[in-house]
């Protein structure tokens, strides 16, 4: 025992239980112009690696239209693919993609969703300028 005082010694408090509803890895599997971007392959394997030690799935979840190799991301690990496929997603809608995974994320409960830091804007899209 500190006789100033200037040591507290706490009991530790057991840790809160995760919510058993929520289980599998995700990894936002982003695309440009139809085709997925390297960064989805990267993220699987780390997803992959989460999903190993947690003993749960591993998705990819995809927006766009007319994505090619999607399959690919199966081969790269994926337990599954969430694709949600649409003209309307083809120029990587910021707004729109938010609000299909926070759908789908309410629906499917993942624990983890893993994201490359990435912007999604470029070349192809409307408001696009370069400066």
């Amino acid at each position: 025992m500190c006789t100033v005082e200037a040591i507290t010694i706490e009991a530790a408090v057991a840790p809160a239980r995760a919510d058993e509803s929520y289980r599998g890895v995700w990894v936002f599997a982003e695309q440009r112009d139809g085709k997925l971007k390297s960064v989805a392959y990267e993220l699987l394997s780390r997803g992959r690696e989460l999903a190993d030690i947690l003993k749960t799935h591993l998705a990819a979840v995809c927006f766009g239209h007319n994505v090619a190799g999607v399959e690919q991301l199966i081969a790269y690990g994926a337990d599954r693919v969430y694709l949600v496929d649409s003209p309307e997603l083809a120029a990587n809608p910021e707004d729109l993609y938010t609000w299909q995974f926070i759908e789908l994320i309410q629906q499917q409960k993942p624990e983890i969703v893993i994201a490359g830091a990435t912007a999604l804007d470029g070349p192809s899209s409307p408001g696009w300028r370069q400066r």
